[in-house]
C-alpha cells in the first residue's frame, strides 16, 4: 500500500540522516574539517521530523534528545 511504502521511504530516510550526522562528525573531529559542524542543526532537524512523523518511532526522541543541537528556525 502508498501507506506502508511512505513509512518505508521515512525511516530509510530517518536511517541516511542519522548516518550523515555520523560521518559530519568523524570529518570534524578526526579530519579537522570542522565547517560540517554547522550543517548538524539542519540534518537533526531531519531527524527529528522523521521521528515525529512515525508513530512507531516516537519513542526513540528521548534516546536521541541528549544529544539535540539547537534546531534551526524555520
Amino acid at each position: 500500500s502508498s501507506a506502508s511504502f511512505l513509512l518505508g521511504v521515512g525511516r530509510m530516510a530517518l536511517q541516511r540522516n542519522l548516518k550523515i550526522l555520523g560521518i559530519f562528525c568523524r570529518l570534524a573531529y578526526r579530519d579537522g574539517k570542522s565547517s560540517y559542524l554547522d550543517f548538524l542543526p539542519q540534518f537533526w532537524a531531519y531527524v527529528v521530523d522523521a521521528l515525529d512523523a512515525d508513530p512507531q518511532l516516537q519513542s526513540y526522541q528521548e534516546l536521541f534528545a541528549p544529544w539535540q543541537p539547537p534546531l534551526p528556525v524555520r
